[in-house]
């Protein structure tokens, strides 16, 4: 289970990448470019991790809720050695691999950026619901 979890958060960071090289013109793209996200939201995660567990149906619901709202939700797996590796990659090739270190491999929460200013502006723990991680990324959106 904790096999294919991996390989899902994997995938999604495969296409998060392709996302970034698309909209870096790193890929060749139809003519119409893809909308730029205004917040990014970095979820970091483990599989081992019980606050991360918790909010997983809390940030798919607020997903859902957002609808088409340009906010990129990003699954950094802390999970082992190689997925760490892997998100910290990840995270530089975002532009947010500052944001990452200062983290410093802590789990169990995600931090929500304003991409115009590359700043932390909301932190989303367990104990917020859908509706707060919504207003979080809206507000994060328009600072």
């Amino acid at each position: 289970m904790k096999t294919l979890h991996s390989l899902q958060l994997m995938g999604t960071a495969l296409l998060t990448i392709a996302a970034v090289l698309l909209a870096a013109g790193g890929l060749h793209a139809s003519e119409a470019k893809p909308a730029k996200p205004e917040a990014v939201a970095l979820i970091f995660h483990a599989d081992w991790c019980g606050s991360c567990k918790a909010m997983e149906p809390v940030i798919k619901e607020a997903r859902q809720e957002l609808g088409d709202a340009r906010a990129l939700f990003v699954t950094l797996d802390l999970t082992n050695d190689e997925t760490r590796r892997q998100a910290e990659l990840l995270a530089a090739a975002l532009g947010l691999g500052d944001i990452y270190a200062e983290r410093g491999g802590r789990t169990g929460a995600m931090l929500v950026v304003n991409r115009a200013t590359g700043k932390v502006v909301e932190t989303v723990t367990r104990e917020d619901d859908a509706a707060a991680v919504v207003r979080k990324v809206k507000a994060a959106m328009k600072s």
